[in-house]
């Protein structure tokens, strides 16, 4: 039974997220560990999260109209109907997780269809043990909690699994700070409105035809060693000099972060795998990137709402102009057109991010709260998408569970997405040797990437590919 929470609007933000679930699965090894008490500890850190955090309990559900504004949701109790928070099951040890490369239903809390006017549950856990593996699997609605605020809940499980004593005021957040989160957004939407920056209307795709086994999503992870992104990056910031050094601008430093460069190579190798596998959905020639705003808005990190946007760069962006690059910039096995399109894309998205200043975002929150329909504006996914999470604290301790082993988005089923992953840290270090990018492609297409000369060049010829 769900403790009682006072119900909420969700925000302008979480507005523009799809009403879709995302799946996050935690594996954890069982060998040498009483069982018993294990799943003991997950269910009473469980039952004290539910206490602490009462709102991941309830539901998302349509809200009445307020001030004339129709088609919002909210997060409400419902009457109990037996649908628990955390659901344990142990399944033959033949039970594959993933079947046909999706989820195996079976590793769900719940159904995952559901009608958006029906009380869709806002997060539900469930523990599968297979052999001496548990995967937990956390399944939450996208529009309560973006996956930086699920990395957020995950903490806050992991420490009451260590200690089901640890005293709220030593927890990461309660609810009285995300309503204090959510009452500082609000404040915001008092600013001079802002032009939105990006074209609400959704894109219209062409549907794949799926009985046609080259159009099924494939999920593939990669380790990409890091010195290959690092020697990728210090060679686009070679190209960006020689290129001020010949211009009457100039301009100031800027920072190339690593998953700038990862992002500009999946979008520049998968659009042309697409391409090569002649994959035609009316998926325009550009990759999107989610930023997270959690900075810009005056949020701490553990606001656990969704604080993103995502910015669209074209794949043929040109920030550099062309003969700017010469084969003296381009690292042994890249080729130098591939180094000035790497290098054009990572600074356009950067271009694109730092136009979200606190005063502009200020002002799209304006915009967003002044619309009367809620369903007018959402978030472009018009091209290739890539998602940053590698900073996300996944690999955590769960006391008598242990520490994570392995953590993944399991049985996605949209193509031409990116993650970058959590990646396990190694015994004794801090640094990483490696990435971690879980791709979904078509078949065809991902055929066609492991083909392509600039990834096979980053992620060392496919010797440490996996496929999910």
């Amino acid at each position: 039974m769900t403790p009682a929470f006072q119900s909420y609007t969700l925000t302008s933000l979480d507005h523009l997220i799809q009403p879709i679930y995302l799946a996050g699965s935690s594996r954890f090894d069982l060998k040498g560990k009483d069982k018993t008490e294990v799943l003991n500890r997950l269910k009473t850190a469980s039952d004290r999260l539910l206490v602490h955090l009462p709102f991941l309990g309830g539901f998302v559900v349509p809200a009445p109209p307020v001030d004339g504004k129709i088609n919002a949701y909210e997060v409400r109790n419902c009457e109990d109907n037996g649908d628990p928070f955390l659901v344990v099951e142990e399944h033959p040890a033949s039970t594959p997780l993933l079947l046909n490369g999706r989820l195996n239903p079976d590793f769900l809390p719940h159904a995952p269809a559901y009608q958006p006017q029906d009380p869709c549950p806002v997060l539900r856990n469930k523990a599968n043990i297979v052999g001496d593996a548990l995967f937990l699997v956390q399944y939450f609605h996208h529009t309560v909690m973006d996956g930086l605020g699920g990395s957020v809940m995950c903490r806050t499980l992991a420490q009451l699994c260590r200690n089901p004593d640890t005293p709220a005021n030593e927890l990461p957040t309660s609810v009285e700070a995300q309503k204090r989160m959510r009452q500082h957004l609000l404040k915001l939407e008092s600013a001079t409105p802002s032009p939105l920056r990006w074209d609400p209307k959704p894109l219209e795709l062409t549907p794949l035809d799926l009985s046609d086994p080259r159009n099924t999503t494939w999920n593939c992870r990669y380790q990409v060693r890091v010195e290959k992104v690092e020697i990728l990056r210090a060679a686009c910031l070679m190209v960006r000099q020689a290129a001020q050094a010949g211009s009457a601008k100039g301009g100031g430093d800027v920072y190339l972060s690593p998953s700038l460069i990862v992002g500009a190579v999946f979008g520049l190798c998968s659009y042309r795998a697409r391409q090569a596998a002649r994959i035609h959905d009316g998926r325009e020639p550009n990759i999107v990137v989610a930023v997270n705003l959690r900075k810009q808005l005056g949020l701490p990190s553990t606001y656990m709402g969704n604080a993103l946007v995502v910015v669209q760069c074209p794949l043929d962006a040109q920030i550099i102009p062309d003969g700017n690059t010469s084969i003296s910039h381009a690292p042994s096995g890249v080729h130098v057109k591939d180094l000035n399109q790497v290098c054009n894309i990572a600074l356009y998205i950067l271009k694109e991010i730092k136009a979200y200043t606190p005063d502009y975002v200020a002002g799209m929150l304006a915009t967003l709260g002044a619309l009367t329909d809620r369903t007018l504006v959402g978030l472009p996914w018009s091209g290739l998408a890539f998602s940053d999470t590698h900073k996300m604290p996944q690999y955590d301790d769960y006391g008598p569970l242990g520490e994570v082993q392995d953590f993944f988005i399991p049985g996605n089923a949209i193509s031409g997405a990116c993650w970058m992953l959590a990646t396990k840290p190694l015994p004794g270090k801090k640094s990483l040797d490696w990435y971690e990018l879980q791709i979904a492609l078509e078949s065809a297409a991902m055929q066609e990437l492991e083909r392509d000369r600039l990834f096979q060049w980053l992620i060392d010829a496919g010797t440490s590919k996996s496929k999910l």
